[in-house]
């Protein structure tokens, strides 16, 4: 049995609420901490080339401290398809939510929508290691550590931790629902330790490029002139993993 250690990375587009239609959570994952640490340098070094065209202070003044570049701000085409071009090499996914089609209830309780995020991410990082499984990129009888690296949200601490734990007991040991007489079977058969943590993503480039993944799912999907199967087809040449909810 060998120690395996996952780094997921994670951003979203999109607020859970009757305002928008859409939103997304997306990100990256690395199961070898030297490909991570290359992706984050070739990302640097786009960023690096392309961060003075959105800064609007004077060059002769720059005291250095650019923007962040986010998706929500108006890259021109050539820039984002750079950046995507090199986060699609990597293990990518996605969870897309209809926000029309989520229950009132749960839209106008805001601990409910709490909640329905939760169960979101839980959902899509349980389709993650599954297909880590899948792949062989992991053993289920390996030791897991899981790295999940958020940007910083407006939570209550203790949310962080009712997520952790959450996804813990999926894996880890099944879930039964009594409800629908239903029992879901642990992913994981050894131990698995979960850091989750919260950073501010201007010093975090896998977190910077999530966020531009993030951005360019909800895009596409918001593009209603097209069939949405067109839309689904677009969106998942960039992902290995994509759920869609409800």
């Amino acid at each position: 049995m060998a120690l395996q250690n996952i780094y997921i990375c994670m951003d979203d587009s999109g607020k859970l609420n009757k305002n928008e239609k859409w939103t997304v959570y997306a990100g990256l994952v690395f199961t070898d901490k030297n490909r991570r640490g290359d992706f984050i340098r070739k990302y640097k070094n786009i960023l690096n080339d392309v961060k003075c065209k959105y800064c609007a202070k004077d060059p002769k003044t720059c005291d250095k401290e650019c923007p962040e570049i986010k998706s929500n701000m108006p890259l021109n085409n050539k820039d984002r398809i750079r950046f995507m071009s090199l986060i699609k090499k990597e293990f990518c996914y996605a969870v897309i939510i209809s926000n029309d089609n989520v229950y009132e209830r749960i839209m106008k309780d805001k601990a409910a929508r709490g909640r329905f995020s939760d169960y979101s991410i839980k959902l899509v990082v349980k389709s993650v290691i599954q297909k880590l499984l899948y792949d062989g990129q992991i053993n289920r009888n390996d030791e897991i550590r899981m790295y999940l690296y958020f940007d910083e949200q407006p939570t209550v601490t203790n949310g962080y931790y009712n997520l952790k734990d959450s996804i813990k007991e999926e894996l880890l040991y099944g879930i039964q629902n009594f409800s629908y007489n239903a029992v879901y079977r642990p992913v994981l058969g050894n131990s698995l330790d979960i850091q989750l943590k919260y950073f501010d993503s201007r010093q975090h480039y896998d977190i910077q490029a999530s966020d531009i993944l993030a951005g360019t799912v909800r895009r596409i999907i918001m593009q209603e002139s097209s069939a949405f199967a067109e839309r689904k087809k677009k969106i998942e040449e960039y992902l290995t993993v994509c759920r869609y909810l409800p």
